[in-house]
């Protein structure tokens, strides 16, 4: 009785008890389905294991009885010749045995019974008295009558026994089959069953749940009826189950309880809500009084921002552009414009607020004869009202009015400067309006007069700052307290600081140091300094160098400023002269080392001279003397070279005549010629690679070896060895000359090449030389495109490296020049203009095999002809050709006359001597009849190889 009372007060306990009995019902039976299915599955698998065992066992017994069968025979056929298939036989006895002892065992049915007695009675048969005959019997010599009794007999038993385990596996096999199908079956009834079940099942669960939401949902919508009556004001009697005891008989209660509250305090509820309703009245009234008077601070508030910001406009910058721009846009804000525009008159500045670019020029283009000339004629603002014009109207069909506000904007002297406008769309400007932008026009004109102070200040700032960047020498102008007033960018690069302003406004004592951190001697210009600004100085100049790495000499001087008989300042002046010092330094160098140079061979070709003028000398005396005079005099010759070639590669009119040279013999040469005079060095040539061949001169190649292994001989006093190695290094070709000697200071290696530059070292300077060798060796190896360099190390000696590009690779650069990306000579059009046929016939044949496309015409007419159709890169051209109007001379005039033929190399081909003609008409060389055909074709690539010469005249010697 408790027990039923206690779920009778509780909706949610007899929910959960019929949701938990349902769930136990669910489990339970499912349980017991799953438990039933697994006892049928592990019944049926047993069976079915057991049919499966007796099968193998039939299977077994089947295969045994056919290999004693089969052995058997094999014996009756063999049995005298082997006893192989006698023994096979016996081993099949205990396999049969084996077999039927299982079968024994898995019999449970009367088939089976009867089948194991069949096998059992023929193993005793057969095994036990047909087998042992037939052995005796093949063994005794009878095979013919075992044979027939096999035949007769045997086989037919043999059979029957065969048929009988056959029809015995067939049937555990169906025996498997049956059973498998059974269990399936008994497995579909059981779901079929456990299916209906569930339905069942479910169907009592809904059937519950609609009594339980029954008993809820009709209480539950009175509830919501009674609610919707109170909430909309009326009366209602409240008159639920309130002796339930459950969940809704306690919500019943206390909503009944809630109703009756309700109903008891409306009426007061009323009545104060009438007095608030009274009291609302008051404070709306009141907070209307307030919002005015908060609206009014809020808008004076704003109005200060507004000009707030456009003080701070006028005064924030100095540049007009952005000035302007605040003033219209802010003025617009001030005044409550739709649109703003200011215009300068003396200038084109002006500024805009509310329109496009196009529309603000369209109205400063009208604006001095439209409306905006009555504000200039009278200086005061004033309004006009207008209709609007389309753009403005934008995309409003109606009427729409503008007022347009005209602004003049005055200068000190009461001048109109400028003019501003702003519209409104749709209302009036009023005269509060006009008066305010009178009072701020003043503002604008004390901020654009500002402005035009600024820049004209600027203007002439600049100015002077570009006429003193323009000066090479470094300004600095002081004021008499020693700050900085300006310097110029000669100066900033010399104290290397980022900009010129940099230094502006510095105090004396800062940048007096800054200048003394760079000097060698400090403390000597901080002094000569200190001595201008205060008065006491003596010296009007003073030189000071640079510390290195940049190291330079530079030159003050000063200069006061004066403005009438009052000094305002210094100007000091700093000037480079640091190559003016090299220069004097070693021209000093120079004039010292030359005149050695020079005077000690003279003194021994005059001392030897005078002595054989004035002794009776032996004829081996004479002959040394001479040789020293001669040796002295070609040393002679060698110094005044070296001072011609300086003199002509730097006039440009040194002549090179390249062609196609072996390295190796030139450097063989001159190894030869050095060796002559050695006597405690030694000279090796290792050469790492066969193409030697370069485009040079060689005359000018062997002075460069020779000044090259001269120094090394000269820089290595004490001897030692000498090695020039010659090797290959991507597609170029290298020679290092390396030696033991002094080896070169590390910062003197990159003015090693400088024009009489020598090392400064006492070692060296006892070595003499005029510091012209390298330097000519320099410019030799860059006229030949090639590159040197140097690598040394101090006591151990030095490595000059001296790179030619291989004559292949020449080959190679101008084939990938040419617009068919071929070879050289692939590809390359020559025209031959000869009217022999037979050289013709000669110069084409060697001209083809070299590799050239050739065309050949005997005539000036058809040459001309074919320059109309294509254009040749070289035309080989005969002088003397048998034409009636034209010769080869006025075809030479002719294609050098026109801008398309004038870049085409012509190379000319005569019996007539006549090379300084042709060469200052225009040919690139001249050949005299007979040459070889060889050297045209030769002329020809090296000519090809140089096209970015052109402009030389190219004249080989004459062979």
């Amino acid at each position: 009785m408790k027990i039923k009372e206690y779920f009778s007060r509780s909706l949610s306990r007899q929910i959960v008890l019929i949701v938990g009995v349902f769930i136990l019902l669910f489990f339970v039976s499912s349980l017991i389905v799953s438990m039933y299915e697994q006892y049928i599955t592990n019944r049926y698998d047993e069976i079915s294991r057991e049919s499966e065992a007796k099968e193998k066992v039939a299977q077994d017994l089947d295969y045994a009885f056919n290999d004693l069968f089969f052995e058997t025979r094999g014996h009756i056929a063999y049995g005298s010749v082997t006893d192989r298939f006698k023994e096979n036989a016996e081993l099949q006895k205990p396999i049969l045995i084996g077999a039927l002892n299982r079968l024994e065992q898995l019999k449970d049915n009367d088939v089976d019974e009867e089948f194991y007695q069949e096998a059992v009675q023929f193993h005793q048969y057969f095994v036990k008295e047909v087998y042992p005959k037939i052995i005796e019997d093949v063994d005794a010599g009878k095979n013919n009558e075992v044979i027939d009794e096999a035949v007769s007999d045997y086989s037919y038993k043999v059979a029957e026994m065969k048929n009988k385990l056959k029809a015995y596996r067939l049937q555990m096999d169906e025996n498997v089959q049956k059973n498998f199908q059974e269990l399936s079956n008994k497995l579909n009834q059981i779901q079929y069953i456990y299916l209906a079940f569930l339905l069942v099942m479910l169907f009592l669960l809904g059937w519950m749940l609609r009594a339980m939401i029954s008993r809820i949902g009709e209480p539950l919508r009175e509830f919501a009826n009674t609610a919707d009556l109170i909430s909309k004001g009326e009366e209602t009697s409240f008159n639920f189950q309130s002796n339930r005891k459950d969940e809704l008989g306690t919500l019943s209660r206390a909503f009944g309880k809630m109703i009756s509250s309700i109903q008891n305090n409306e009426q007061e509820l009323v009545a104060q809500n009438e007095e608030m309703f009274a009291q609302q009245e008051e404070l709306q009234a009141q907070q209307s009084e307030l919002e005015n008077a908060l609206e009014l601070l809020r808008k004076n508030e704003q109005d200060l921002i507004v000009r707030n910001k456009f003080v701070n406009g006028l005064s924030y910058s100095l540049k007009k552009e952005e000035v302007l721009n605040s003033i219209v846009e802010n003025m617009c804000y001030v005044l409550k414009a739709d649109t703003g525009l200011i215009g300068l008159i003396h200038t084109d500045d002006f500024a805009f607020f509310g329109m496009s670019s196009e529309r603000a020029r369209k109205i400063l283009s009208t604006m001095m004869d439209g409306h905006a000339r009555r504000a200039i004629d009278t200086k005061k603002p004033y309004i006009i009202k207008r209709e609007a014009t389309d753009p403005e109207k934008d995309f409003h069909s109606v009427s729409l009015y503008c007022s347009d506000l005209y602004v003049p904007v005055l200068d000190a002297a009461s001048n109109v400067e400028g003019i501003l406008m702003f519209t409104r769309l749709g209302s009036m400007f009023d005269d509060d309006q006009r008066f305010e932008s009178e009072a701020l026009a003043k503002q604008i004109s004390v901020s654009l007069e500002r402005i035009k102070l600024y820049e004209e200040s600027e203007q002439d700032r600049i100015l002077t700052q570009d006429m003193m960047d323009t000066i090479h020498e470094g300004i600095q102008l002081v004021d008499t307290n020693g700050k900085i007033i300006q310097v110029n960018s000669n100066l900033c690069d010399l104290v290397e600081c980022n900009h010129s302003r940099d230094l502006e406004g510095v105090e004396l004592r800062d940048w007096v140091k800054r200048f003394a951190e760079r000097a060698i001697d400090d403390d000597g210009l901080v002094s000569f300094f200190n001595d201008v600004i205060s008065g006491n100085h003596e010296e009007t100049t003073y030189r000071y160098m640079t510390k290195s790495p940049n190291q330079r000499v530079i030159q003050v001087y000063f200069e006061p400023l004066t403005r009438g008989k009052v000094k305002f300042g210094t100007v000091f002046v700093h000037r480079d002269i640091t190559k003016e010092f090299e220069v004097d330094t070693m021209k000093s160098e120079f004039v010292s080392t030359v005149s050695h140079e020079l005077r000690t061979p003279l003194a021994s070709v005059l001392g030897f001279t005078e002595l054989m003028l004035h002794k009776e000398l032996k004829p081996e005396r004479q002959q040394k003397y001479l040789s020293t005079i001669y040796h002295e005099a070609k040393r002679l010759t060698f110094l005044i070279n070296d001072f011609l070639d300086v003199q002509k590669m730097e006039s440009g009119s040194q002549v090179y005549d390249k062609k196609v040279e072996d390295l190796m013999q030139i450097i063989n040469t001159v190894v030869d010629t050095q060796k002559v005079n050695l006597t405690n060095h030694k000279i090796t040539v290792v050469k790492k690679t066969d193409r030697t061949s370069v485009i040079c001169d060689k005359d000018k190649i062997s002075q460069v070896f020779m000044n090259l292994i001269n120094n090394a001989i000269k820089y290595s006093p004490d001897g030692g060895d000498i090695s020039i190695t010659v090797y290959e290094e991507e597609g170029t070709i290298k020679l290092a000359i390396k030696d033991q000697g002094l080896g070169i200071p590390e910062d003197a290696i990159p003015k090693l090449f400088t024009k009489f530059y020598r090392v400064d070292n006492s070692d060296r300077r006892r070595i003499g030389g005029t510091g012209l060798g390298l330097s000519i060796v320099k410019e030799i190896i860059k006229a030949h495109d090639g590159d040197i360099a140097v690598h040394s190390e101090l006591k151990k000696g030095s490595t000059f490296i001296v790179t030619f590009a291989l004559a292949e690779q020449k080959y190679e650069n101008v084939l990938e020049a040419s617009t068919q990306s071929q070879s050289v000579r692939e590809g390359r059009n020559v025209l031959i203009v000869e009217d022999d046929s037979s050289l013709s016939n000669l110069l084409e044949t060697e001209l083809k095999d070299s590799g050239f496309n050739v065309t050949h015409v005997p005539s000036v007419k058809s040459a001309i002809e074919i320059l109309k159709e294509f254009e040749p890169e070289v035309v080989v051209l005969d002088i003397m050709l048998e034409d009636e109007d034209m010769d080869g001379w006025e075809l030479l005039k002719y294609m050098k006359n026109k801008e398309e033929f004038k870049k085409i190399p012509i190379f000319i081909s005569s019996a007539l001597e006549e090379k300084k003609r042709g060469i200052e008409l225009g040919a690139i060389d001249y050949l005299v009849k007979p040459y070889p055909p060889s050297r045209l074709s030769k002329i020809i690539m090296q000519t090809l190889l140089n096209q970015g010469q052109q402009g030389q005249i190219m004249i080989p010697e004459e062979e």
